[in-house]
């Protein structure tokens, strides 16, 4: 079965508006991040990884400890890591609170800041993508949900890419896919 690729589900047309939103996107986003208070803005663009993070985490009851938080920032030097997770804390987006079964460890918790935060970063993405796909619904019909799409079984989805183990009722199933 041969792989079908996003670029062949959508027309030229639409890839090319797809690509002029990301253009405008990106515009808007240099401007911004040399207009006035870009301080404030460089700072939330270098942690929104770990306020994205730490929102899901939380709304999963999984608690986030202070050494995890760093992962999700874009820096290799721990003190800088360090610095970034204590300035979330004095902004007011986080508390660091001590765990209840393992007093050593120091967990990261958000606060009202922080969800309002993401929820709007978040209502503004999918905003935007709503806006990306009417856009190339105007230029051309877009593929309907039956036929192949990214999450669709007509893209490469072998085992190795799902997660799922590979025994060998899957090798099974591959030869038999391979024989049609």
């Amino acid at each position: 079965m041969a792989k079908t690729t996003r670029r062949e589900i959508y027309t030229p047309e639409q890839i090319d508006v797809g690509v002029k939103h990301k253009l405008e996107k990106i515009d808007s986003f240099l401007s911004d991040l040399v207009s006035e208070n870009s301080e404030e803005k460089l700072f939330l663009r270098n942690i929104l990884g770990l306020m994205l993070k730490v929102y899901h985490m939380d709304a999963n009851n999984k608690p986030m400890t202070k050494m995890q938080a760093c992962r999700y920032l874009p820096f290799k030097n721990q003190t800088v890591c360090q610095k970034y997770v204590e300035a979330a804390h004095l902004r007011g987006f986080i508390d660091i609170t001590r765990d209840k079964t393992d007093k050593r460890r120091l967990n990261v918790v958000p606060k009202e800041p922080l969800v309002v935060y993401v929820n709007e970063y978040i209502a503004d993405f999918l905003d935007d993508c709503r806006r990306a796909i009417d856009s190339a619904a105007q230029v051309a019909t877009l593929p309907e949900e039956g036929m192949a799409t990214a999450s669709s079984s007509s893209i490469d989805k072998s085992p190795a890419s799902s997660g799922a183990p590979v025994g060998s009722s899957q090798k099974r199933v591959d030869r038999k896919a391979r024989k049609f």
